[in-house]
């Protein structure tokens, strides 16, 4: 049994054939209200009114300050982080989840604002007081 999705990995149904947009991982049970949409690997369940807004690396790249984008391209970089107060507070497990989500960021082809994980990046990066001050992460996620 393989299981359909469309070009946003929102589900569609089961298939006996076997689509380009389909998978063999059986997605969850979806409540009422909820769907559900294929990440690639795996599946994730969301609100029925949730939107799929997938956007390139420069748009999303758009939506985030320059002192964000700077203190993102240079968080592994030195001396720009014993220089910069609010890298220089974190311990060394958070140094290395920021630079795993940021790694995890860089591989990524697009964005979509949706995606467990780029809401998890973006609400790391806040909850650190790694971006601009505490409403960013809404900003930058607003569809």
């Amino acid at each position: 049994m393989r299981y359909e999705f469309d070009a946003a990995g929102w589900y569609i149904g089961p298939t006996e054939v076997p689509l380009a947009l389909s998978t063999d991982i059986a997605p969850p049970e979806a409540g009422a209200g909820q769907r559900a949409r294929f990440l690639g690997d795996r599946w994730a369940v969301y609100p029925t009114g949730t939107l799929s807004v997938v956007l390139t690396k420069t748009a999303f790249r758009a939506r985030l300050s320059l002192t964000e984008q700077i203190r993102i391209d240079n968080f592994s970089v030195l001396e720009y982080a014993a220089a910069d107060a609010q890298i220089a507070a974190l311990t060394i497990e958070q140094r290395a989840t920021v630079r795993t989500a940021i790694a995890t960021y860089k591989d990524a082809q697009e964005i979509d604002l949706a995606d467990p994980r780029t809401v998890q990046f973006i609400g790391l990066l806040g909850g650190l007081d790694l971006l601009d001050h505490a409403g960013r992460p809404a900003e930058i996620l607003a569809s």
